[in-house]
């Protein structure tokens, strides 16, 4: 016996509606890109704070960010 797993449905918008959800995707593109930036550039500030303070625990090194972040 065959069990369907999956449905396929199409949509047919409005051009208004199409405008809509372009411009939603295009946003949410938009957010999903730019968090992973930031993301990226939180990896890349810890690695290079682990490398240059390998022995320092996360409370200490919170800390020092903290503190460069201040100034």
């Amino acid at each position: 016996m065959k069990v369907k797993k999956a449905y396929k449905f199409r949509i047919y918008p409005t051009q208004k509606q199409e405008i809509f959800i372009i411009k939603t995707i295009g946003c949410s593109r938009f957010i999903y890109n730019y968090f992973v930036e930031k993301q990226k550039q939180q990896d890349a500030y810890w690695y290079i704070v682990k490398l240059n303070f390998p022995n320092l625990d996360l409370c200490v090194l919170q800390k020092v960010r903290k503190s460069m972040v201040e100034l």
